[in-house]
């Protein structure tokens, strides 16, 4: 990432995917704020301000640097969903053709829970794959592929894992449940004819970001 300082101003120029997803980490800890007025398109360049006031929002309770704290809508006041939002709401200021973006657009809340005894844990590492087959043999359980808060570790993954109809994650790849998810659901059929032409699972990413650059087609819906 090429980063460039001048007295109070960091400009940082995320030059890959990897870049921008680790700008939008710094964003979600709070260490760095998006000036909103200097996003470039073309180039993804941003511009950070490193220094900011005092507050009392979400942000560790500290405030975003440079503004006052608050609290975000919706969430049912898990804290995790609120950072959720706000690592997509960074991703998606410092690209608009992001997953992140899509997810944040588009994307459902749902219930995190511990797998019910009635399903199997699958294989690690494997969520599209597992996710896809759990919808497939259960037709009481829609697909969804986003954004979770794994237990394990502190930072948001993009993941796959399916819903039942109350809304209740059931995930059947983490041993244990994440504390937040925010994704957005797919029928099978839509799903069958995208891995058809992709030749791999899993909706959404750079393979798969034509299909939805007008948003989530009607056809993809549950």
């Amino acid at each position: 990432m090429k980063i460039t300082k001048n007295n109070e101003i960091t400009v940082y120029a995320p030059e890959n995917a990897a870049d921008t997803r680790e700008l939008a980490k710094l964003v979600l800890a709070g260490k760095v704020l998006p000036e909103l007025n200097d996003f470039h398109k073309s180039t993804h360049n941003s511009v950070i301000r490193n220094k900011g006031g005092t507050g009392s929002g979400h942000y560790g309770h500290a405030g975003r640097p440079g503004k006052v704290g608050g609290s975000l809508p919706g969430g049912d006041g898990n804290q995790k969903v609120y950072d959720l939002k706000d690592y997509l709401e960074g991703v998606s200021k410092l690209s608009d053709k992001s997953i992140e973006h899509l997810v944040k657009n588009y994307g459902n809340v749902y219930k995190p829970q511990e797998l019910p005894d009635i399903y199997t844990k699958e294989e690690d590492k494997r969520c599209f794959v597992n996710a896809y087959r759990l919808a497939q043999e259960n037709e009481n359980l829609t697909y969804v592929e986003g954004f979770a808060f794994p237990d394990f570790i502190d930072i948001p993954i993009q993941h796959a894992w399916c819903v039942d109809k109350q809304g209740n994650v059931i995930d059947n790849t983490w041993k244990k449940a994440g504390t937040a998810y925010i994704g957005i659901p797919f029928n099978e059929h839509y799903m069958m004819l995208i891995m058809a032409k992709t030749g791999v699972y899993g909706m959404l990413g750079h393979h798969t970001y034509k299909y939805f650059e007008n948003g989530i087609p009607e056809e993809a819906k549950p």
